[in-house]
């Protein structure tokens, strides 16, 4: 199936009229007939018609006939993604995928964050009064396994911290993207 917003090679060639442009942005903000847009814009009727039946061809405009024998022109769906276009799926995908990387690598940098529970290996403390370190040779053994997780640590802290600089990252380009596309809209 194709794409309601794909532009074809008609569709870029009846975009080359600036009057057809005019009329789109026109029809953008509501549906008209063509004696209204000959009205707005100073052309002749007949002209609109004909230019109409252009962008009719091309699949951005199409004609409504009412019961009062009034016929009016609207955007088709690939007229309107032409003047607002939507946010793409894949933009919210990746905003998602933003969050749940920055969310899951800032929960496991706290995870690893270790706990104090006194000093450690080498630190001195001045428990009554009197210096002591810690690092004697009974400690040592207990003490390199946990030096080792340390430094594990650290490796998997500046992992997960530059996990969660890129999905925020993420995060912002695609708000600036979504508010792009938003500002762009208004116009």
């Amino acid at each position: 199936m194709e794409n309601a917003g794909a532009i074809d090679r008609k569709a870029i060639r009846s975009l080359a009229s600036d009057t057809r442009v005019s009329m789109l942005k026109r029809l953008a903000d509501r549906r008209r007939m063509p004696s209204e847009l000959s009205k707005e814009m100073g052309i002749a009727p007949s002209t609109v018609v004909e230019h109409l039946k252009e962008l009719e061809s091309a699949g951005l405009v199409r004609k409504e006939k009412t019961r009062r024998k009034w016929i009016y022109y609207e955007l088709t769906e690939k007229g309107e993604n032409i003047f607002r276009p939507r946010i793409p799926f894949q933009f919210i995908l990746s905003l998602a995928i933003g969050f749940v990387v920055m969310g899951v690598s800032l929960w496991n940098f706290s995870l690893l964050q270790p706990q104090s529970n006194g000093p450690a290996a080498g630190e001195m403390s001045r428990d009554s009064g009197v210096l002591q370190t810690f690092a004697t040779a009974a400690e040592g053994p207990a003490i390199a396994p946990k030096a080792v997780a340390d430094g594990a640590s650290n490796d998997l802290s500046t992992v997960f911290l530059s996990l969660a600089a890129l999905g925020l990252l993420i995060v912002l380009a695609m708000l600036y993207s979504i508010y792009e596309v938003m500002r762009n809209r208004r116009k």
